[in-house]
């Protein structure tokens, strides 16, 4: 690929079909679906890369459907955003919108998951006068239709920032997110339930006091239980739930981390994996070696780039390499988006300006500037 890419992403199904999706300068959206050892490649369509912003592609497998995300803004007025999904097959798209809200000029990423009946659930922020919120929307699946209202989750008059979202294997809901206190930006979590006695509605319950995070917090299950994994002073710690968020305590463990570090995407087709747990974010340091790190321990991948194991369960052979050399060179022309994250700091930089004081606003920009690193 020559063309200069602007935005990525990639998932894997449960067929080994590999799917990358890459927004290229001109506007053009392409989709690559990788069966029986092949590259299938095909337009999407044309997006209006000269008017317009676009940030935060995502793809994911719903129902044997392809679902491709972005947010977007155009250039005259980059405080209004509009979330659209793609939905379809390879040659067949229909384009839906699903919310358009005010933010800063570069705005939080929402996060999206879906449940067992593959409804599709969206967290994001948007502003409300002077102060940042949290709005949660769904997509039903059986009526093909999102939610026309969101709900606001964040119900103090406080600022709320950095919100996720997680959908367990019972299908619950989770979300959490940081809102000030004073002068302290606290962890918060509400829980959303399809059974029990608080069905259908969303419930706060209350962590374990946890401020001042260094990065995004993210939520997985592992061997069925949840937990809340965040990064403090360069070290991971984590909340864990034995009853599926009805309650949480913090593990005493941790360990020290390094600074450079990234929140990737991550999908799995392994069976046994699905069948203990779920996971959709990681952590992660990239240079010659990709390293995630987890709760308890990190996994490197080897040394040699193209020895990447797609969690089917064993090692790619080596009659799959000549596809990992592809993915490599495709991923390997994306590295001006990665570095084009830094200059949005400075975007970042003037949305909180306005922060409640000099102490609190070089904080919260010590931390941004971390985490674009």
């Amino acid at each position: 690929m020559q063309e200069e890419v602007l935005d990525f992403a990639a998932n894997i199904d449960s067929e080994d079909k590999i799917h990358i999706i890459f927004l290229l300068k001109d506007g053009n959206l392409i989709y690559y679906l990788y069966n029986e050892r092949k590259w299938l490649k095909s337009f999407i369509k044309k997006l209006d890369t000269q008017s317009n912003i676009y940030k935060y592609l995502n793809i994911y497998i719903i129902n044997n459907e392809i679902n491709i995300f972005y947010t977007y803004a155009n250039l005259i007025n980059q405080n209004l955003w509009t979330i659209e999904q793609l939905i379809g097959t390879k040659n067949n798209w229909t384009k839906i919108r699903v919310n358009t809200f005010l933010s800063e000029k570069l705005p939080n990423p929402y996060y999206i998951d879906y449940d067992n009946m593959g409804n599709i659930h969206l967290v994001f922020s948007a502003k409300e006068k002077s102060l940042n919120h949290v709005y949660y929307t769904f997509y039903n699946s059986f009526i093909k239709k999102w939610n026309q209202i969101p709900e606001k989750i964040s119900s103090s008059n406080v600022n709320n920032l950095f919100p996720y979202l997680f959908v367990d294997s019972k299908s619950n809901i989770h979300i959490i997110w940081s809102s000030l206190n004073s002068k302290d930006y606290i962890l918060n979590y509400k829980k959303f339930a399809p059974l029990g006695q608080d069905r259908y509605k969303w419930k706060e319950i209350k962590l374990p006091t946890i401020s001042n995070l260094d990065f995004i917090p993210i939520a997985l299950e592992d061997n069925r239980i949840l937990k809340i994994i965040f990064i403090k002073n360069n070290k991971i710690h984590y909340l864990y739930s034995k009853d599926y968020g009805l309650s949480w305590f913090k593990s005493k463990n941790s360990y020290e981390i390094n600074k450079d570090l990234w929140l990737l995407s991550y999908s799995s087709n392994s069976l046994d994996e699905y069948s203990i747990g779920k996971k959709n974010h990681l952590y992660c340091k990239i240079n010659d070696k990709i390293t995630f790190y987890s709760d308890k321990s990190y996994k490197k991948n080897s040394s040699e780039k193209k020895k990447v194991n797609f969690e089917k369960g064993n090692n790619i052979s080596e009659s799959e390499e000549d596809l990992i050399s592809e993915i490599y060179k495709l991923t390997k022309s994306i590295s001006e988006t990665i570095n084009n994250i830094e200059k949005d700091i400075d975007l970042l930089k003037e949305a909180f300006k306005n922060s409640h004081n000099d102490q609190e606003k070089n904080n919260l920009m010590t931390k941004l500037s971390n985490f674009f690193k």
